[in-house]
């Protein structure tokens, strides 16, 4: 039978979103309850900015946290009010405006899931391929991500494929979609999914994929296997050789298959022969 805990834990992750809500015909079901857009490459390394603290409960305990939306800072990602003209629209049971009345009905049911669409958990991930000008080589870091999204100095990089990233997850408890974001010159939000994977240009450089979980708890924690998930671990550019080392050393020794896969970020080097 099953536990209480577990059905608080299932309706938490409820949300009036499935993937009837998306063109399900652009997805592949990979899995139960994932679903993967056919423009993706699964074998493609992606990579995750995160304060080394967030890293620390991940590897103890073999959780992935993936936030909800109207968390966080950046405005554009908490939505958009919508035409208050809409809220006063008549609607008449006149036969002649029978489809009036359908195609209104539809248009609010629409408005509702877009709504929904800005209180689900996602979670951002990086292609991070750059060219730095003066080297013409690539280098698989991004210096504005590393300001933005590690919280400071103490900041980390996970990277791992999109396919072992999602065969880490032991439990699937919400449906998952996993699709590029696309860069636009204006963000206009007519469904559901460009509420969800739509940008503006301005964030074009940040190279995003989104894991997006239809789950309308504040956060979503997901059962994975760290050490299938992981490949590799990137310390901050801006950590001091002495203290990189000891963080090093420390993960390295408490988990072992870390081993030979930590390393500090050479991206200050880069930026000093340009």
């Amino acid at each position: 039978m099953r536990s209480l805990v577990g059905e608080i834990k299932i309706m938490e992750c409820t949300s009036n979103l499935t993937i009837d809500s998306f063109r399900e015909e652009d997805y592949v079901r990979l899995m139960d309850k994932i679903y993967v857009h056919k423009s993706i490459d699964l074998k493609k390394k992606i990579y995750h900015y995160l304060p080394l603290e967030y890293l620390l409960p991940i590897l103890e305990n073999n959780k992935f946290r993936i936030s909800n939306r109207r968390n966080f800072t950046d405005l554009s990602e908490k939505g958009q009010k919508g035409d208050i003209k809409k809220c006063f629209r008549m609607c008449y049971s006149s036969p002649d405006n029978k489809e009036r009345e359908i195609n209104l009905i539809r248009e609010n049911e629409l408005s509702e899931k877009i709504r929904i669409s800005y209180s689900i958990c996602v979670s951002c991930w990086t292609y991070d391929t750059h060219i730095v000008e003066g080297l013409g080589n690539e280098v698989d870091e991004n210096f504005l991500m590393w300001k933005a999204y590690t919280g400071g100095i103490t900041g980390v990089r996970i990277e791992t494929t999109i396919d072992d990233f999602l065969n880490s997850i032991k439990e699937t408890p919400c449906y998952i979609l996993v699709r590029n974001v696309e860069y636009k010159k204006e963000s206009f939000t007519n469904t559901v999914e460009e509420s969800i994977f739509n940008k503006t240009i301005y964030y074009s450089k940040e190279q995003e994929l989104r894991i997006c979980a239809l789950c309308s708890a504040d956060k979503l924690c997901l059962d994975v296997d760290v050490s299938k998930m992981i490949h590799g671990i990137c310390l901050s550019p801006f950590i001091s050789n002495t203290y990189a080392d000891f963080i090093k050393r420390s993960l390295e020794k408490k988990y072992e298959f870390l081993q030979e896969k930590i390393k500090k970020s050479r991206l200050l080097e880069y930026k000093k022969n340009v």
